[in-house]
């Protein structure tokens, strides 16, 4: 459910979008074709980086590795223009922290201190199949704990909730339950809808 749109909520007009993300989002396994493809045929200006292991403060070695951390994929994407932010990542940092609050806290933080107040951010979560070890749902549910509390920090930030969109179709995952294969059509076109829908979901 989208929240209604007043003048006091209205979101400025988004004229390039920035795709930043990680493996889930890359070329090889991800949802980047998809993602493109979707843009393309909104006629939107995009930039798009992602990069597999990437974290907000690690560069990843995957498509866009040149773009290092997503912290410093953001100050590119400013560069080439973009005014609007759809972030897909988390999951490696989520991993990473271990159930460790504050270090997530932190990382947001800091994802959104290099956007600014003056970009609208939408961010989509992430998740596995797995119910146990270092990839387990319950891990990365902690980082959507975390962007959730977040928006009461950041007014320009929007967070999508792509853990709650049911897995339908067959061979949603591949073999190692993290990354998707027919799954990344919904994902791809998840991602980019959330450039274009107001409020969380």
């Amino acid at each position: 459910m989208t929240r209604k749109i007043t003048p006091a909520n209205a979101r400025p007009r988004c004229t390039k979008v920035a795709v930043i993300g990680d493996s889930k989002s890359e070329a090889r396994i991800g949802a980047r074709n998809v993602i493109i493809d979707e843009l393309r045929g909104r006629g939107m200006p995009y930039f798009v980086s992602v990069s597999s292991g990437r974290t907000i403060q690690r560069p990843g070695f995957g498509t866009d590795k040149r773009h290092g951390s997503g912290i410093s994929a953001v100050g590119h994407a400013k560069a080439a223009g973009a005014n609007c932010f759809v972030m897909a990542i988390g999951g490696n940092d989520a991993m990473r922290a271990r159930g460790n609050h504050a270090t997530m806290r932190r990382d947001i933080d800091a994802m959104m201190s290099a956007v600014g107040p003056d970009y609208t951010v939408d961010w989509v979560t992430s998740t596995s199949g797995h119910y146990t070890g270092r990839w387990a749902k319950h891990t990365l549910q902690q980082f959507t704990v975390e962007l959730d509390r977040a928006r009461g920090r950041w007014r320009n930030l929007e967070v999508n909730h792509w853990e709650r969109v049911p897995e339908y179709l067959p061979d949603w995952w591949r073999s190692d339950l993290l990354h998707y294969r027919n799954g990344n059509i919904p994902r791809g076109r998840y991602t980019v809808e959330s450039a274009f829908l107001r409020g969380s979901r």
